[in-house]
């Protein structure tokens, strides 16, 4: 596709997911003031101090992807499989970062040691298994363990896409689940690219 051969175009994608999530920390860091309405857990002690913990997740993954689609943009991460590989990375380190702080949030300012270790678990497994991938991805060989890579990385990203399209609460929900529905859309769509596709083992489609 020739969308996916300008590299610019693909900095500018995560330029967009960067931008979401700097306007996702804004809105829950006002949460406290009433400028917004969104429903914070009964059990919070401290209002303030839970929203600041969890903006400042989003707001850290917003520079972290604009870091990334900068580097894209001026050429420092190129072709097909380095910038896929890269994202899968950004998007498993990214995704940690989130569910720590929503972890640090659950526990200093809930008292909920059980559920903050829980979703602390479940961002540190997915980043894990998403940092290995990537590096497969930029490092391996063809074969069939990456093509193994691409059909997890495409349920991955559906299921990811699926979620975020399911009804949502407030304003601050609706922002974070349409950045994640651009990550997961752009990513299926990446991974569809013919290009990509060759260069993860899959043969040359015929004209």
């Amino acid at each position: 596709m020739l969308f996916f051969e300008n590299e610019k175009v693909l900095g500018l994608v995560f330029w967009a997911v960067a931008a979401f999530f700097i306007f996702d920390s804004v809105l829950v860091m006002l949460i406290p003031f009433g400028f917004i309405d969104m429903e914070i857990p009964i059990e919070v002690a401290d209002v303030v101090l839970f929203c600041v913990i969890i903006g400042l997740g989003r707001l850290i993954s917003a520079l972290l992807y604009a870091w990334n689609a900068h580097r894209v943009m001026i050429g420092k991460v190129s072709g097909s499989v380095q910038i896929l590989s890269q994202y899968v990375k950004i998007v498993g380190v990214t995704t940690l970062i989130i569910e720590v702080m929503d972890a640090i949030g659950e526990i200093v300012c809930i008292g909920s040691l059980a559920d903050g270790l829980i979703t602390m678990a479940v961002g540190i497994v997915f980043c894990v298994v998403l940092m290995l991938v990537s590096y497969k991805i930029g490092k391996g060989k063809k074969g069939p363990l990456k093509k193994f890579l691409w059909a997890v990385l495409v349920i991955a990203f559906i299921i990811m896409a699926v979620y975020n399209v399911l009804p949502v609460e407030s304003y601050e929900d609706l922002i974070y689940c349409t950045s994640h529905l651009i990550i997961a859309i752009f990513m299926l769509l990446f991974l569809l690219d013919t290009g990509v596709r060759e260069e993860m083992g899959f043969k040359p489609r015929r004209v």
